[in-house]
C-alpha cells in the first residue's frame, strides 16, 4: 500500500470515528433503548448529520452481535455464531462502509460454498482480510475457490485454541 493510499484509508477511519463519537456513552446506556431508537424503522433522526445514522446503528448493532455471539460459543451454536458473522459484515459493508469490492468478492465466495458456517471481514477495513467459519470437511473446496479468485493472497486454514485467559501476576504458576 502506497502513502497516499495509507493516508487516505486513514483520514477515512478518522471521520467514521467521529461520526459515531457519541458512541462512547454505550456503557452507561441500556442498549434496549438504542436498539429502540437506532434500529426500528420510522425513528425520527434527522438530527443526526449524514451518514452518522447507519454508522451509529452500525455500533448499536454490532454490540448487540458481539453479545450474541458469546453466548452462542457458550452454549456451542455455531450456525447461529454463523449468521452473526455474515450480518456483521453486511453491516461493515452497508452502513459503516468499510469494506471494499474485493473483499466482499471473498466473503460472497465463503457464503456460496457449501459448509461455510459465517464469514465476514475482520481488521481496520478499507482491505484486508476475511475470517471464515467453515466445516471441516469443506475446508478443501472452500480453500481451492479462494486460491481460483485470489492467486497472489494467502488463505489458510488454523484451528480454535484455549483463548483468552488471564492469571494473578501475584500466584504464577510454578516453572518446572
Amino acid at each position: 500500500m502506497s502513502w497516499l493510499e495509507e493516508s487516505m484509508q486513514s483520514a477515512a477511519q478518522h471521520v467514521r470515528r467521529s461520526q459515531v463519537s457519541w458512541c462512547s456513552i454505550l456503557g452507561e446506556v441500556n442498549i434496549d433503548q438504542l436498539v429502540k431508537h437506532f434500529c426500528v424503522p420510522g425513528s425520527d433522526l434527522s438530527h443526526l448529520p449524514d451518514k452518522s445514522y447507519p454508522r451509529s446503528r452500525h455500533v448499536v448493532t454490532e454490540i448487540l452481535r458481539a453479545k450474541k455471539a458469546k453466548k452462542c460459543l457458550v452454549a456451542g451454536d455455531m450456525r447461529l455464531f454463523g449468521q452473526l458473522m455474515n450480518q456483521s459484515h453486511k453491516s461493515l459493508a452497508d452502513d459503516y462502509q468499510v469494506s471494499c469490492p474485493e473483499l466482499d468478492e471473498v466473503v460472497q465466495v465463503a457464503w456460496d460454498t457449501e459448509g461455510v458456517v459465517g464469514s465476514r471481514m475482520t481488521g481496520g477495513g478499507f482491505g484486508g482480510c476475511a475470517i471464515t467459519l467453515v466445516k471441516r470437511d469443506a475446508e478443501k473446496e472452500l480453500l481451492e475457490r479462494l486460491n481460483k479468485l485470489c492467486p497472489y493472497s494467502s488463505s489458510f486454514s488454523t484451528t480454535a485454541g484455549q483463548g483468552a485467559y488471564s492469571w494473578d501476576l501475584l500466584k504464577l504458576p510454578e516453572r518446572e
